[in-house]
């Protein structure tokens, strides 16, 4: 379905003010329907196609109104000093790091495990685990590269 044109949402808007309603009748598309062939110089409407656009009208409308009342006259900004957004980072960070610390711990007693189980299991296993354990180490580095830049900036 091809978007409405703002012309015949114009139109719409226009009959469902005069009608008082969003409930149409056949009657009312029939209506509305001559107006938009005339206004527009479409060669045919079918009704329900009309019907798609007045619903899709009514819905964007209503949203629109929905954001205008919602709507804030300024952004909200909580200020934040550079201490402070320095402190929330090297939470966030230690944070991070204690839970890829938990995971690899958590990779390990998976590998031990993955050792009780038969020769084929472990031998499709095992990749994948250390695939894992080398990405986890990886992400680690990385942190401990970020926490010790953040140190060096206090």
């Amino acid at each position: 379905m091809v978007g409405v044109s703002d012309e015949v949402k114009k139109l719409i808007l226009e009959h469902l003010a005069k009608w008082k309603t969003t409930r149409v009748n056949k009657e009312h598309l029939l209506d509305l329907k001559d107006d938009i062939i005339k206004k527009t110089g479409a060669k045919s409407l079918p009704l329900t196609t009309l019907k798609k656009w007045i619903r899709t009208t009514v819905k964007q409308t209503k949203q629109a109104e929905k954001l205008k009342a919602i709507q804030l006259t300024e952004p909200i900004a909580a200020p934040m000093s550079a201490r402070v957004y320095q402190q929330a980072l090297a939470f966030d960070v230690a944070a991070l790091k204690r839970i890829v610390g938990r995971t690899l711990g958590d990779l390990t007693r998976i590998k031990d495990i993955a050792d009780k189980k038969p020769k084929d299991f472990r031998k499709t296993i095992t990749p994948q685990l250390a695939a894992t354990r080398k990405t986890l180490e990886d992400i680690e580095r990385k942190i401990s590269e970020i926490e010790k830049r953040l140190s060096l900036e206090r």
